[in-house]
């Protein structure tokens, strides 16, 4: 790799969440997930596949301040890996740092004895003017280790959910088959998610786009297929059908691209975050140090993107992302998302005996053409008094109510303010 990537620092933690130590991470482009693990292994493809789990950590990663800083050298030296990748050692707590990670689309991969980890990743490019192995431009990311029998975990049961449907107990056949683009050529690395009733597992596609499955039980499953450049795939294969041989297409997602600043003065705002939700779940989208983000391999249709700083006003866009014709195209080039200084406001609601405790204080934003934007609701406390931050500046509409009685007002919010108001229930 070459010398002017990011850093990634990698928190590895077993199936009880708990930090792993003496295993080796690697990060490479263009990496088959058979080229980690011992050359048993490797020669071995009809093997199962690794498994893993891949979260990520809000914030920063609670790493010891010998690591951030980085004065500490052992066992989480790195090292040049083969084929231009990069490679290093977890410590005692679970920490490895790698770098240069170039910009682009890079696959990590966690391994220890039996058990493996595996997470694809796009690097945004390095700002022009950060210094060099600059912690403020390093991504992190939490792996964590599984094994096929430890990967099959059971979900909890959703609120209001009734008995369990009688069903064949023990463990149900493997679920078997190859991950493939729309051409037929074989998607490596693709992750799976496998759900049978209460029970999941997950399950990494190898070289041949081949994957496995066991230790679900019988009946239908869910398969969700994920992989950087092409659109999510959920396939609800049904209990009475075969569970080998299948055949998973990915086809190309859509893309956007764009960045994020302050509208006054321009920039990345300090602690700012980026999220696209859409009908496939939401994501967290990387920032670089100029604000720009790139995000592909989106699922065509309707998207959200929620934008948010320390002291401006939370932004929310709606988009149509466009469908691609081939993995990775950016169907949404060059989208300009500002953040602008957010307003506060301080009330008191009064009623005929005085404070009026307890009482519900709705906000609503007015929009042009007639039409709202509800902030949200508040509670006054034993005062009578409420307290509302990040709020968008513009016209705000006030109304308390408490019991048979109601109050309204209307400000204007201006950003970088602080308002004051009061209302007398009548």
């Amino acid at each position: 790799m070459d010398a002017g990537g990011r850093a990634v620092w990698v928190l590895l933690l077993d199936g009880r969440g708990q930090p792993v130590a003496g295993a080796q991470v690697v990060a490479r482009l263009e990496l088959q997930p058979s080229e980690l693990g011992s050359p048993a292994a490797a020669r071995a493809p009809a093997a199962a596949a690794p498994v893993g789990e891949l979260g990520v950590l809000r914030g920063p990663l609670p790493f010891p301040e010998e690591i951030i800083s980085g004065s500490y050298q052992a066992p989480g030296a790195v090292q040049r890996g083969e084929a231009g990748g990069v490679t290093a050692t977890t410590d005692s707590k679970g920490g490895a740092r790698l770098y240069p990670v170039p910009a682009g689309r890079v696959q990590l991969l966690a391994s220890l004895d039996s058990r493996s980890a595996a997470a694809e990743l796009v690097v945004p490019p390095l700002p022009p003017a950060a210094p060099p192995e600059s912690e403020a431009t390093a991504l992190r990311i939490v792996l964590r280790l599984g094994t096929p029998p430890e990967s099959v975990c059971t979900l909890p049961a959703e609120p209001g959910d009734g008995p369990e449907p009688l069903a064949p107990t023990g463990e149900g056949p493997e679920v078997a088959g190859r991950v493939e683009d729309g051409r037929g050529f074989p998607v490596a690395g693709a992750r799976l998610e496998l759900t049978s009733g209460r029970a999941r597992t997950l399950a990494l596609a190898d070289a041949r786009g081949v994957f496995s499955a066991r230790g679900l039980p019988a009946g239908a499953v869910t398969i969700v297929v994920r992989h950087p450049g092409y659109a999510p795939l959920t396939v609800n294969h049904p209990a009475d059908r075969p569970r080998s041989e299948l055949r998973l297409q990915l086809q190309p997602g859509g893309g956007i691209s764009g960045t994020l600043r302050d509208a006054r003065v321009g920039g990345l705002p300090p602690g700012a975050q980026l999220t696209a939700e859409s009908s496939s779940g939401r994501q967290t989208l990387a920032l670089a140090g100029d604000g720009r983000f790139l995000a592909t391999g989106l699922a065509p249709g309707e998207l959200t993107l929620r934008a948010r700083a320390p002291g401006y006003a939370p932004l929310v866009v709606p988009l149509r992302v466009p469908a691609g014709e081939s993995k990775d195209q950016v169907t949404l080039p060059d989208l300009r998302l500002e953040l602008t200084r957010s307003a506060s406001l301080r009330g008191r609601v009064r009623g005929p005996d005085g404070a009026a405790a307890g009482a519900v204080v709705t906000l609503t934003l007015s929009l042009p053409g007639g039409q709202e934007r509800p902030l949200g609701q508040l509670v006054t406390d034993e005062r009578g008094e409420f307290a509302a931050t990040d709020l968008p500046a513009g016209n705000l509409r006030i109304r308390a109510a408490a019991g048979n009685t109601s109050a309204r007002t209307e400000l204007e919010l201006v950003a970088g303010d602080s308002a004051r108001t009061e209302l007398e229930l009548r």
